[in-house]
């Protein structure tokens, strides 16, 4: 068997079943625990939870058993593509109607759960196993501190109660999950609006150095609004906030109902979708290559790591500029970014960018002169932009001349090329900086 992920309580293998021949997970009790009452408990009520939720969105158990040293295991059927975390890690946010269609997915095998009694109570991206990479079909895993809420088990759970207040993840933990009062469907619920946050804006509404600091956070501190950090409207935004309720009771009943809410919030959202803008934008285009590029010689990893040290170099300084990179490859980026329509903010705007630009070409010029062998040509441009407005982002260029570099952009190694249109009344502020600029009034 291969380890796939090792955790506290227990440690998952990659084996492949001695029967039916076919690859599956296999979740084995660490032996320290392997004496302890409680994590016996723990572990074979996950299992049994599993068993009984049989719902085809839940990880089906294959089988369950003892090893000979008397430590528990269940088998369940393997997944391939992977978790949400690893797929969120990988794509950054989601549009906001992908996330919720991802959450319908994710609710229907969680009210399953519901229906029979049981609170997932560890609801998070890496216990939502994913069937493709389209995000169409989903697994819900990880029943290890679920809360079976049925009056057969209320005896079974209430010494998990006592020991067990503060399981789960802090980052998606209810108010009341941490305070270890009873939990129900809504702290599940609160975990919904937690993991909705993080599809759209790429981060978890609460962030600390600590887990005291975060769950405090949780039991105590307002969430920030959705709408500032993902472009929502204040309807998705309002339900955003009643899944965060710290009272469980001002949070909405049931599974369905959230969803409910989230449709009709993003229905009102979209019936009249804002036309797109046409506007004028300015482009930033920079161009990397070595010098051994010209000839038949192959790069060495030096140059070809110097290259990629460049290319971040600009791609970090693109990103404090607050320009939206719309073509990021391994030697090439291009910046863009819509202008004010009041002419002295444009001009602002404009000296600034070209500003920090030339701080960029100094920054990459003393690393060539130094020791290095990456060469790059930079190009300035002001033409026409398309910008749309999205659920998830207010701003988008869509189009235009300006995303068409390769008619605009010059190749001078070591230089910063500016058309006269994009200098045009700013030559007074820029005077400075003439020694890195090169005019070029044929680049418009």
């Amino acid at each position: 068997m291969a380890t796939c992920s090792q955790g506290a309580f227990a440690t998952v293998y990659q084996a492949r079943h001695r029967f039916r021949g076919e690859v599956c997970a296999v979740k084995l009790l660490n032996s320290e625990l392997a004496m302890k009452p409680s994590a016996l408990r723990r572990f074979e009520r996950e299992a049994m939870l599993a068993v009984e939720l049989d719902h085809p969105d839940i990880v089906e158990v294959i089988e369950t058993g003892q090893l000979s040293d008397g430590r528990p295991f269940f088998a369940l059927e393997w997944i391939h593509e992977g978790n949400l975390e690893e797929e969120l890690y990988r794509r950054g946010p989601l549009p906001l109607r992908e996330a919720i269609s991802l959450l319908e997915l994710i609710g229907a095998p969680l009210c399953a759960a519901h229906a029979q009694g049981v609170v997932h109570r560890d609801l998070k991206p890496s216990n939502i196993l994913i069937l493709d990479r389209e995000l169409s079909r989903i697994k819900l895993t990880d029943f290890g501190i679920a809360k079976d809420l049925t009056k057969a088990s209320v005896a079974a759970n209430s010494q998990q109660t006592t020991t067990g207040v503060h399981l789960g993840t802090p980052a998606y933990m209810a108010p009341e999950q941490i305070l270890g009062q009873p939990v129900d469907q809504r702290t599940d619920i609160y975990a919904l609006g937690v993991l909705l946050f993080r599809l759209v804006a790429g981060r978890e509404p609460f962030r600390a150095d600590s887990r005291l600091e975060l769950e405090a956070m949780h039991v105590s501190a307002s969430p920030p609004p959705l709408a500032e950090l993902a472009g929502v409207n204040s309807d998705v935004d309002a339900v955003v906030s009643r899944c965060l309720s710290k009272d469980p009771k001002q949070r909405y009943s049931t599974v369905d109902d959230m969803l409910a809410a989230l449709t009709r919030a993003t229905t009102r959202a979209t019936s009249a979708p804002e036309p797109p803008q046409k506007k004028v934008g300015i482009g930033i285009f920079i161009e990397f290559h070595l010098e051994s590029s010209d000839d038949d010689s192959p790069s060495n990893a030096s140059e070809l790591l110097d290259l990629e040290r460049c290319v971040e170099i600009a791609r970090s300084r693109f990103e404090q500029m607050e320009l939206a990179l719309v073509l990021d490859s391994t030697s090439t980026l291009l910046a863009v970014d819509a202008l004010p329509f009041d002419s002295e903010a444009n001009r602002h705007r404009r000296v600034a960018l070209i500003k920090a630009t030339c701080q960029l070409a100094e920054q990459l010029r003393d690393r060539s002169n130094a020791h290095q062998r990456c060469l790059f040509s930079i190009s300035i441009d002001v033409s026409s932009v398309v910008e749309q407005a999205y659920e998830s982002n207010p701003s988008v260029i869509v189009d235009g001349k300006i995303l068409q570099a390769s008619q605009w952009s010059i190749r001078r190694p070591g230089h910063v090329s500016i058309s006269v249109a994009a200098l045009s009344g700013c030559e007074q502020e820029l005077a400075p900086d003439r020694a890195v600029l090169v005019l070029d009034s044929e680049i418009s």
